[in-house]
């Protein structure tokens, strides 16, 4: 750290050191800049660049759908793997399809939307309220960071016939 000085000053002594005088941060009053060689500086840019880039995970939405007429053990299957999506930090469009004769329906099929999301509201967040389009009813959902971090699976209850003694 050699401290605030003239343009000119940090130029003589980049010259002297035969260096070059980089600009890091153009926004700052004064701007800050550093001595050093420029092309490793860009090196170490894109290599930090790189790194970060590793460190992204790509967020893809899945759909789960279901039908107005499903079945309790369908219904179950389905929202546990759109559970397993959200944790595993994916979005979820969950979406129910009607035929043609089950359109009258429409309102059946928003209130299942309704009670799924309730099912889902300790591990996600609602990105798209429920949507109508065409033969569907949708809603997309997305994982709650906060929420899923602090998840503790609570410990099963204990039928009276297994107490120990």
């Amino acid at each position: 750290m050699i401290g605030i000085m003239a343009r000119e000053a940090a130029l003589k002594i980049a010259m002297e050191r035969d260096l070059d005088l980089i600009e890091t941060v153009s926004k700052a009053d004064p701007p800050v800049c550093k001595i050093g060689n420029l092309g490793r500086y860009r090196y170490e840019i894109k290599k930090q660049q790189k790194e970060q880039k590793k460190k992204l995970k790509p967020v893809s939405t899945k759909e789960v759908y279901f039908r107005p007429g499903i079945e309790t053990h369908d219904f179950n299957t389905k929202m546990n793997l759109a559970k397993k999506f959200l944790t595993s930090g994916n979005k979820v469009k969950l979406s129910i399809k009607f035929r043609p004769r089950e359109l009258r329906y429409k309102s059946k099929g928003t209130e299942m939307l309704k009670q799924i999301i309730k099912s889902l509201e300790d591990i996600s967040k609602i990105e798209v309220e429920i949507r109508e389009e065409a033969r569907q009813v949708f809603v997309i959902l997305g994982p709650d960071k906060k929420k899923i971090g602090t998840d503790i699976k609570p410990k099963p209850p204990q039928s009276p016939d297994n107490t120990p003694d």
